[in-house]
Order: C-alpha cells, then structure tokens, then sequence
C-alpha cells in the first residue's frame, strides 16, 4: 500500500494534471485522430529518447544517496535495461513503428528526432543539477506520468492502427512503469524523510522537465502537419 506525505500528493497532482500530460497533441492520440502515418514517424524519432533514458538514470549514481534509495534505483535501472523477448527496449519502439509497413520521410523523421534528443538533452541537463532535481526529473516528471500519458496511444492503437501493425511498447510499458513510478516515489520519500534533499529540488527537477516535455510534444504536432 502507498502512503505519501500531502506534499507528494501535492506533487502527483501537478505532475498529471501538467499540459504535458493534458496535451492536445495525446488527446488527439487518444480519440484515433493522429493518422498512422504521422504516428509510425513519432515512435521511431521516440525511440531516440528511450535509448537514451538508461543513462539518465544511471547519471543518478554521481549524486550521493543513502543506500536504501541506490537500491531502489538500482532496481528501475535494471528494468529499464532488461530486454523484452530479447529485444532492448528502444528497439522494441522502433519495431513497433516499423510493423506499420511505411516508407519514412527521412527529412521530416530528421527534423522529430531532433526534437526527442533535444528533449532528452534537457532533462540530462537537470538530472545533473543534483539529487533532488534528478529524482523530480525521472520521477515525478517521467515514471509517475509514463502509465497516464502512453494509455493515450494504446487507446489510439485500439482505434487508428491497421490490422498488420502491432503494439510491442507501449501496453507492456503502461504497466511495467507502474512499478517505476512507486520505486521512484518511495526514493523521494526516503530522501525527503533524511534530509538528503529538499523538496523544493524535486518540484524544481518536476517543472522543468514537464516544461520541456510539453514543448517536446508541441514541436511533434507541428512536424505531423507537414506531412
């Protein structure tokens, strides 16, 4: 059983009530209204994120922390490198957008797969401001929105997807970053509850990460239009 103190309860609101959550572009997703096209070259520039995310998270082990969070941690980390079937999970991602069967507009491609590293750099960025700010980044920001934000394209591909496409990524991942999202909020109460960090750091880490990921999703509906 979950308990919080009203502080992170605070903290999960904002998180998942946050524009980069409430986006247009995921409430179009939602309804079937993102073409399969548009979608197929979003989680192949997506993909370029998900590699990258282990190493956001071990970049967490250059702070110091109290043993009980490093184990914590230690465990998403071994989650979120663990293949599935045997396949990495960004690899996953990009087969999944493959299974539609499309030719790629390699510019347009270019062009969200600038944005998805751009995004990914950010939240780098914040991750190395200190403990506090890296766990409201991956925590708050990320593991704690994940399970909210790719129902919407699991519903978009119950809706929207052809026959000969599958969904590999994100229904597996809905659940499984569920456990993510308790680990993660478990290492911020016990960081809170030591004086490891403060509070103040992890709102901080959270802001600016919803921030960036709000525009990140901003800059991939503008690039669907051009198709």
């Amino acid at each position: 059983m979950r308990t919080t103190s009203p502080s992170l309860d605070d903290l999960r609101h904002y998180s998942l009530t946050h524009s980069a959550v409430e986006h247009a572009f995921l409430r179009s997703a939602k309804a079937g209204q993102v073409q399969p096209l548009d979608m197929a070259h979003v989680m192949r520039a997506y993909a370029a994120y998900s590699s990258k995310f282990p190493s956001l998270i071990t970049a967490l082990f250059d702070h110091a922390m109290p043993r009980a969070v490093r184990s914590l941690i230690e465990e998403v980390l071994e989650e979120e490198r663990a293949d599935h079937a045997g396949v990495s999970h960004a690899d996953l991602l990009s087969r999944t957008a493959d299974s539609f069967r499309i030719d790629y507009d390699l510019e347009l491609l270019t062009a969200m797969r600038v944005e998805t590293t751009c995004y990914a750099s950010s939240v780098g960025a914040t991750v190395r401001l200190g403990l506090g700010h890296a766990l409201g980044a991956l925590g708050p920001a990320t593991e704690w929105i994940v399970p909210t934000i790719y129902t919407n394209f699991v519903e978009w591909w119950a809706r929207a997807a052809p026959i000969v496409a599958r969904d590999e990524f994100f229904a597996f991942h809905v659940d499984a970053d569920e456990l993510h999202a308790e680990l993660f909020e478990r290492a911020i109460a016990l960081c809170i509850a030591t004086d490891a960090v403060g509070l103040a750091d992890v709102q901080d880490g959270c802001a600016t990460t919803l921030i960036a990921r709000a525009k990140l999703w901003n800059g991939l509906e503008v690039l669907c239009r051009a198709l």
